[in-house]
C-alpha cells in the first residue's frame, strides 16, 4: 500500500514539474465588457480605447435568453480602417492592437422573431503570457520533495541504512 502511495506521489510530483517547466498561465486584463439586448433587428456600435499594445481576445456570447438569436454578428474596426475581425454567432478571435488607438465594436443582431428580444455579451481582454512559477525555483522545490518522498517513504531511508550497517557489522564480529 505504501509503495503505491509513493509511486502516486512521485507521479504527481513529476506532473507538477512538467507543468511548471512547460506551461504558462494566461493573465487577462479586461478592456471592454458589455451585456445588452437587441429587439427585433438592430445594430449598435461602441468605441473603446486601447492603453497598451499587444494581443487582445474578443468574445461574443449569445445568452439564448429568452431565445437564441437567428443572426448575431460582431466586427471590430479601427476608425475608418477595414474590419480587423468578425464573429458570426458565439465565438472568439484575437487581434493585435496599438496603444492609444480607438477601436469600434460593431454588433448586428436579429432576434428569433420581429417582436422578440435577444441577450448578448461582448468581452475584450488583453492577453499576456506570464510564467506561472520561475523554473529554477520550481525545480529546486520539486527535487527536494522527490528526495523526501523516496528517502522517507518506507520507514525512513536513513534509519534503515544505519540499522542494516549495524546488523552487518555485528554479524562480522559475532563469528
Amino acid at each position: 500500500m505504501k509503495n503505491a502511495m509513493n509511486r502516486f506521489a512521485l507521479r504527481a510530483a513529476a506532473a507538477l514539474l512538467v507543468t511548471a517547466c512547460f506551461n504558462s498561465a494566461q493573465a487577462a486584463s479586461v478592456v471592454y465588457e458589455d451585456v445588452d439586448f437587441i429587439k427585433g433587428k438592430n445594430a449598435n456600435s461602441e468605441s473603446f480605447t486601447i492603453t497598451q499594445s499587444g494581443s487582445y481576445l474578443v468574445t461574443l456570447s449569445d445568452f439564448q435568453f429568452p431565445k437564441k438569436f437567428s443572426d448575431l454578428e460582431l466586427s471590430i474596426t479601427e476608425s475608418k480602417a477595414p474590419i480587423i475581425g468578425t464573429i458570426i454567432g458565439s465565438g472568439t478571435f484575437t487581434f493585435s492592437a496599438t496603444a492609444g488607438a480607438t477601436y469600434w465594436a460593431n454588433i448586428f443582431g436579429v432576434a428569433a422573431s420581429p417582436l422578440d428580444i435577444g441577450l448578448y455579451g461582448i468581452r475584450i481582454e488583453q492577453m499576456n503570457n506570464v510564467s506561472a512559477v520561475p523554473v529554477p525555483a520550481s525545480i529546486l522545490m520539486l527535487g527536494s520533495a522527490l528526495v523526501a518522498f523516496v528517502g522517507f517513504g518506507r520507514g525512513g531511508w536513513v534509519t534503515r541504512s544505519l540499522s542494516e550497517k549495524a546488523d552487518a557489522s555485528s554479524a562480522l564480529f559475532a563469528v
